[in-house]
């Protein structure tokens, strides 16, 4: 009933509603109802209220830009000094009032910009500019441009310390309306939502504007696929090369030849599409960690923070808060 409720009706809805259909009855179709939610008391979204799956809608032939609604739980984090505001990192809507991003996003270091808000919905960072170009226009629903929210309350995890733990959580100052363009992502809860994504070589997705501290973002979002690697195959080399100890609670990920550098905000989603029964949805399992410390052209991978081991934080800090 709160698919057939919802004020704005998604192809995705109607997907789960086909998928949910058991047989006839004597009077009404049956549906199979999903087992009880392990995060309903925390109104934390599962299939379908999340990851949704939008068709890869690409308008151009460069194969790495996504389509307007491709991914609605992406977002740019803004950062303020004296009046002028610019995005500096990414960050992942996984609850109508919570950005998740990492820890050294909050750019302590850096006390002349201070991060104040989220901005969501964005694929073109210059959305009313292109809305002028009739052709660009066409390809975009001009009515829905991003919007800006302010961050009410910044929550560090308490253990983090340089590249270990680097999780944070964004508290809103308002919750957000669920839309074509903006739309939280599921987190792992099951297991098998995280053993299946991270065998070695399994394709996971990636996608933003290249956000990093002091640097421009691309004009459109983007997207890039990305391969599992063993941590044990690059640990020793962290180590004596760069004088990081990979541990469990890190993804190594590794491209093939694309500048994902380029695409993947600090901060943003390393992120896997799982089947859910009939339906599919798209699941958050790390969060950029230390990669932007390291020059790409080390031929270093990327390292993620993984999130099932914070799940429990996570939840903890939603319900406090």
């Amino acid at each position: 009933m709160r698919v057939l409720q919802k004020p704005d009706f998604f192809e995705n809805d109607a997907k789960y509603l086909n998928a949910s259909f058991c047989g006839d009855g004597a009077k009404f179709p049956k549906v199979c109802c999903p087992e009880a939610l392990v995060a309903e008391e925390l109104s934390l979204p599962l299939p379908p209220y999340c990851g949704v799956v939008f068709p890869a809608e690409n308008y151009f032939d460069a194969g790495s830009i996504t389509s307007s609604a491709e991914y609605p739980w992406t977002a740019l984090l803004l950062y303020t000094k004296i009046g002028k505001t610019r995005p500096y990192c990414g960050g992942t809507l996984i609850h109508e009032r919570y950005v998740l991003t990492a820890a050294h996003c909050l750019y302590e270091n850096e006390p002349e910009w201070t991060l104040t808000g989220v901005r969501l919905g964005v694929w073109a960072t210059t959305l009313l500019q292109d809305c002028k170009n009739q052709a660009l226009a066409d390809q975009m629903d001009c009515e829905s441009i991003s919007i800006d929210l302010a961050v009410s309350k910044v929550i560090k995890h308490p253990e983090y310390e340089s590249l270990y733990n680097d999780l944070a959580l964004l508290h809103l100052t308002e919750s957000v309306h669920t839309t074509r363009y903006i739309a939280p992502i599921c987190l792992p809860f099951e297991t098998e939502h995280v053993s299946a994504s991270l065998n070695d070589d399994k394709i996971l997705q990636i996608s933003g504007w290249g956000a990093h501290l002091f640097e421009e973002v691309a004009e459109f979002k983007m997207k890039s696929i990305v391969h599992i690697s063993s941590l044990e195959q690059f640990q020793d080399r962290f180590l004596t090369e760069a004088g990081i100890n990979l541990t469990a609670k890190h993804v190594c990920v590794k491209d093939k030849g694309v500048h994902n550098n380029k695409i993947l905000d600090s901060g943003g989603a390393l992120m896997s599409l799982a089947n859910i029964g009939k339906m599919q949805s798209y699941f958050l399992l790390g969060v950029e960690a230390i990669s932007y410390e390291i020059p790409p052209e080390l031929g270093f991978p990327f390292i993620f923070t993984r999130i099932s081991p914070y799940l429990d934080w996570i939840k903890r800090e939603i319900r406090e808060n």
